[in-house]
C-alpha cells in the first residue's frame, strides 16, 4: 500500500500511512512513513533520481502501550475525580451534620437560659428568708449595736416580713434603708459604739 500511495515518483511531502493487513509473521497493524531521501542533508552530491526512504513499523506494540498509558492516565483520572466527589460530597455530609448540631445546641441553651431567667423571676415573686427589720429611730437610741437574737427576743422591736405580698404593702407606708456592718468582737458586734 506504501508504494501504490507514493506512486512512481516519491512525494513532496511525507506520508504516514497506516495497515491493518496481516503481514507474513502474522502481525497487524503497520505503520509506514514515506518521505524523500534528500542526499544533501546527508554530506552527498545531488542524486539525478528521487529517492524515497520507507520506514515501516509495528505499531501495534507502541500503540498498545501508548493506549495502555493513555486508558491508565484516564482511569487515574477517574478514579481521582470519583475520589474527590465522594471526599467533598463526606466534607460537606460532615458540615451539615455539624451545622445542625450546633443549631441544636444553641436551641438547647435558648431553652435553659429561658429556664434559667423564668426561675430568677420566681425566686423575685418569693423570699427565700424571711426580711427582718428595725425602725430607724431605735436604731438611732442605741448605746451600741446589738446581736439579733437579743433584740428578737425583747420583743417588739424587730419587725419581720415573710411574702412578697407583705413586702411590697409594707413598702407602702415605709422606705427601707439596707445596712452592714462589721462584728469587731467575738461576742459583741461592736463594742465600744464606733459603727453606730
Amino acid at each position: 500500500k506504501a508504494y501504490d500511495a507514493a506512486g512512481v515518483y516519491c512525494p513532496k511531502a511525507n506520508l504516514d500511512l497506516e495497515d491493518d493487513e496481516e503481514d507474513e509473521h502474522g502481525h497487524r497493524g503497520h505503520k509506514v512513513n514515506v518521505r524523500r531521501f534528500e542526499a544533501q542533508k546527508h554530506g552527498l552530491p545531488p542524486l539525478p533520481e528521487g529517492w524515497c526512504i520507507i520506514i515501516e513499523r509495528h505499531h501495534l506494540v507502541l500503540d498498545v502501550q501508548v493506549g495502555e498509558a493513555i486508558n491508565s492516565i484516564q482511569n487515574f483520572g477517574i478514579v481521582a475525580a470519583a475520589g474527590l466527589l465522594i471526599a467533598t460530597m463526606l466534607i460537606a455530609v460532615k458540615l451539615f451534620y455539624v451545622l445542625r448540631s450546633a443549631k441544636r445546641m444553641q436551641r438547647e441553651m435558648q431553652i435553659l437560659q429561658n429556664v434559667q431567667v423564668f426561675k430568677a423571676e420566681q425566686q423575685l415573686q418569693t423570699l427565700t428568708h424571711p426580711m427582718v427589720l428595725i425602725r430607724a429611730s431605735t436604731l438611732l437610741q442605741m448605746d451600741s449595736l446589738e446581736p439579733h437574737e437579743t433584740l428578737r427576743d425583747r420583743g417588739g422591736v424587730l419587725v419581720t416580713v415573710d411574702t412578697r405580698a407583705a413586702l411590697t404593702e409594707f413598702r407602702r407606708t415605709h422606705m427601707i434603708i439596707f445596712l452592714s456592718h462589721q462584728w469587731l468582737a467575738k461576742d459583741v458586734p461592736d463594742p465600744d459604739g464606733t459603727q453606730l
